[in-house]
């Protein structure tokens, strides 16, 4: 195509001729590819995660986005923990910190709203690594969540950790001393407070 515009010559007819049918075989041979792809590709086996998976409809978007979800809920099997994502993380971590307690926000850590499975999976791991004597890192937590099988966003794992600080499950250090959950907000929030 881009050949054919370079070197079209109004000029020389008899090279346009040839250039321009050349560009309709090209053009006819880009729709019978095109087709033949979508013809084998109707009928091809699928698999994901190492087996076959038998997918509903015909049309090859709806048969991708199938084996995509499919894939999706195969690798990050517990990433339906998150019921609901919030809008705006940052403000909703800033909002929970703030308040003078949790319920004061209408909320409690059993909520639908507030992913009780996915708050209960951050903090029983807290529990675990504080029974072994170990300190965990803010950086420790977004790394294990945002990995495989969870593939949380980041700004869910920080308000889950906003959520815990706030109902009193956990605290919060830097530099050694225990924040209050208004003084964690900035150091949450940003990337090398963490």
């Amino acid at each position: 195509h881009h050949y054919i515009r370079l070197n079209s010559d109004d000029s020389q007819p008899d090279v346009a001729r040839i250039l321009a049918e050349r560009a309709r075989e090209n053009q006819q041979r880009k729709q019978r590819v095109s087709a033949l792809l979508e013809e084998m590709l109707e009928i091809a086996p699928v698999y994901a995660c190492g087996q076959k998976i038998e997918l509903k409809g015909k049309q090859i978007t709806a048969k991708m986005n199938d084996a995509c979800q499919y894939l999706l809920e195969n690798t990050f099997t517990k990433l339906s923990y998150l019921n609901a994502l919030s809008a705006n993380s940052s403000r909703e971590i800033s909002a929970v910190l703030s308040a003078d307690d949790i319920g004061q926000m209408g909320m409690s850590l059993g909520d639908e709203l507030d992913n009780p499975q996915a708050i209960g999976e951050v903090d029983q791991y807290i529990n675990l690594r504080s029974g072994q004597d170990e300190r965990t890192l803010v950086a420790d937590l977004l790394e294990r969540f945002s990995k495989r099988p969870y593939g949380w966003p980041e700004g869910e794992i920080i308000l889950i950790i906003a959520r815990l600080t706030a109902a009193g499950k956990i605290s919060l250090q830097k530099a050694g001393g225990t924040l209050q959950p208004r003084d964690a907000i900035e150091p949450l929030q940003n990337t090398r407070g963490r």
